[in-house]
């Protein structure tokens, strides 16, 4: 999977009908400090990726669920995420 479709996926799931009406009303209204949280998660997302990514990349699971059942095993984990 390259870059762009997972940025992609990023920005649709991140993306909603609360950043085109509520976001641009507050905007409006109360000026730049609405958008703040939305410039910080870019920072936040690049700082989760690098800190996250090598740990679950060397962990050999390709879902969080196969992660956390590795991580922690048993079968509560499997009870909670189920």
């Amino acid at each position: 999977m390259t870059w762009i479709f997972i940025g992609a996926s990023l920005f649709a799931t991140n993306i909603g009908a609360e950043h085109f009406i509520g976001l641009a009303s507050s905007g409006a209204t109360n000026g730049f400090g609405v958008g703040a949280f939305e410039i910080a998660s870019i920072s936040i997302l690049q700082l989760l990726g690098r800190v996250f990514l090598p740990v679950f990349l060397a962990s050999g699971a390709s879902t969080l669920p196969e992660y956390m059942h590795r991580r922690f095993g048993g079968q509560r984990i499997r009870t909670y995420i189920a």
